[in-house]
């Protein structure tokens, strides 16, 4: 039988945002990896997959730089990444302790 602490409302809630999060991370990634190879953003279905995944990074201001592949490495999208998943660490933390 579980124990009541695992279907607190505090807990179901942290865990919504730690999927919530998962989510944004992998259409995140989606954008970065998209844009690192040129011929995958020139095609139709990388432009569409740009135009639905540029709300998921968040605009750092930090340059970008041109990649072997014709492509851009996006570094507001690497940041992105990398402070979501810090956030869904933190979340995890505190599923922990709820």
């Amino acid at each position: 039988m579980p124990s009541p602490k695992s279907s607190s409302p505090a807990r179901w809630i942290i865990t919504l945002l730690a999927d919530l999060i998962a989510v944004a991370v992998v259409v995140a990634l989606a954008h970065l990896v998209t844009l690192y190879f040129g011929s995958w953003s020139a095609s139709e279905w990388g432009r569409g997959l740009l135009a639905l995944s540029k709300f998921a990074i968040i605009p750092f201001g930090i340059a970008s730089v041109r990649t072997p592949y014709g492509g851009v490495f996006l570094f507001d999208a690497a940041a992105t990444v990398a402070l979501l998943l810090c956030g869904e660490w933190a979340l995890g933390l505190a599923r922990r302790s709820a």
